[in-house]
């Protein structure tokens, strides 16, 4: 559904439907025709009754531990915080060609029926092979980018650069890649210390994938997409991005349909080493257009992360963000539906910040109050060996109505408080459970010594969508 940029405080007047976090499905192409498909549970409650639905050009199933009929299969339950996964066989009837295939999972989570939807597109590529790891003539990389640039086949359809097992350095800047619609493969290293430019640079391709590269040594970014008027997707998983002046950048001039940057490595930058500075989207988001999931960003000369003012709906979630210059995640303050979740964020020069001004607790936004939490007491029991930590703001659980609105509190546990009343977010304790007009968790173990610190995300259930909006974490507290 699209909306036009609108205040959030009349988006929220719109009729919504239930929902519940973390429940979703996760896809990727195995290539040979297989999809790889996962139903994740992520939430904290064991979910029954799972059931995986398909529609469109699925010609077999390989599901073990699954019961299949038809276009659904089904498990009797997922338990809390696992997956499941199974592969579709795509049927293609053209030698080059993407599919689109149709995803809906459905369990009973916590008492409530959870749906969730995707759309994966799988592909069958025109396959262009480097041959060496000569800087030009037939066989290179270069020569490989030109005939991808140049072929009629890619100006329409799925291509392919495939590179080898070698180290290529190049001694002048690479071409810009053109194609509307291609991936490049490793496992090759790009090595940009003789040459200066991007390693990687796509030219307003619709769909960009990168995968399984070791990147090092560019003068300019790893992996930059110049995005189109119109959506633009990319991907990056499996990747090594070291001491470029950018790690991956998407840039100004268009807007992003999809963006997923997944299980790499991503250190050493001169500058940020995932850089969002494109320009948004024409309506108002209600997902997570951008999915930063699973990477380890260190040693970078500014940001891990920086989503600037026209970001649109970012969830950054299981990485390890460690050792950056300026912040761990940068966000700025015209940035759109931020999910901050599960990561391990340590030794920056500061771990969350919105509007690049340094620590703001209380930050009452035109579009809602995204003031940091306040930790009010954090407790060892050693008759029971927990920690309890308390504060505000106050949770409730989202259920069945028209209009929803809470607050979900994660807590961190850190070995120093190295930022003088602040610390950062270096252990994932667990999120808080209601507790009256505030929050409350109760840790198994003792915490004496810990600097706990709270980060409050405003969660919104509005237009049958999750809407979510991060702040700053809160003040460091001490365990006694």
């Amino acid at each position: 559904m699209s909306l036009l940029r609108i205040p959030l405080s009349l988006l929220l007047t719109l009729v919504s439907t239930a929902a519940l976090a973390d429940f979703h499905i996760e896809s990727n192409d195995a290539g040979d025709g297989f999809l790889q498909v996962a139903v994740v549970n992520g939430t904290q409650a064991n979910a029954s009754r799972v059931e995986l639905s398909y529609f469109g050009s699925v010609f077999a199933v390989d599901a073990p531990g699954w019961s299949c009929s038809g276009n659904k299969c089904a498990l009797d339950g997922l338990p809390a915080g696992q997956s499941a996964s199974l592969k579709l066989l795509i049927a293609f009837d053209q030698p080059y060609v993407r599919k689109r295939v149709e995803l809906g999972a459905a369990a009973d989570v916590a008492g409530k029926r959870v749906l969730k939807s995707e759309f994966a597109f799988p592909a069958r590529y025109l396959r262009f092979a480097v041959a060496h790891d000569g800087d030009s003539g037939a066989g290179s990389l270069r020569a490989a980018i030109e005939a991808v640039n140049a072929d009629a086949v890619c100006a329409a359809l799925p291509c392919a650069i495939d590179l080898p097992a070698a180290t290529i350095r190049p001694w002048s800047p690479l071409p810009r890649i053109t194609a509307r619609d291609v991936l490049v493969t490793g496992p090759a290293v790009l090595d940009g210390s003789a040459t200066t430019g991007n390693a990687l640079d796509f030219a307003g391709a619709e769909r960009a994938e990168v995968d399984g590269l070791t990147i090092v040594d560019f003068g300019d970014n790893a992996i930059l997409l110049r995005p189109l008027p119109t959506a633009s997707s990319l991907k990056v998983a499996h990747c090594d991005l070291e001491r470029n002046l950018r790690g991956v950048n998407f840039a100004a001039g268009g807007y992003f349909d999809t963006v997923i940057i997944r299980d790499n490595t991503i250190r050493d930058h001169i500058r940020s080493a995932v850089f969002d500075g494109s320009d948004g989207a024409p309506g108002f988001s209600l997902g997570p257009r951008i999915r930063i999931e699973r990477n380890r960003i260190s040693g970078n000369g500014a940001s891990g992360i920086f989503l600037g003012e026209r970001s649109d709906g970012a969830l950054i979630v299981d990485n390890v963000i460690e050792s950056n210059h300026d912040f761990g995640i940068a966000v700025a303050r015209g940035a759109h539906n931020v999910r901050i979740l599960q990561n391990s964020i340590a030794h920056n020069g500061s771990a969350i910040d919105i509007g690049l001004d340094g620590p703001t607790l209380l930050l009452p936004l035109p579009t809602g109050d995204r003031s940091a939490a306040v930790i009010e007491s954090a407790t060892y029991d050693p008759a029971t060996n927990t920690t309890t930590i308390a504060g505000k703001p106050s949770v409730t659980p989202i259920g069945i109505c028209d209009l929803c609105i809470t607050h979900i509190v994660s807590l961190y546990a850190n070995d120093a408080a190295e930022h003088g009343e602040f610390a950062e977010a270096q252990n994932y304790l667990g999120d808080a459970q209601p507790n009256g007009s505030g929050f409350v968790l109760t840790f198994n173990g003792d915490l004496r010594g810990k600097y706990i610190t709270a980060l409050a995300t405003r969660w919104v259930n509005g237009v049958g969508s999750d809407f979510f909006d991060t702040a700053e974490l809160s003040k460091a507290f001490l365990v006694q």
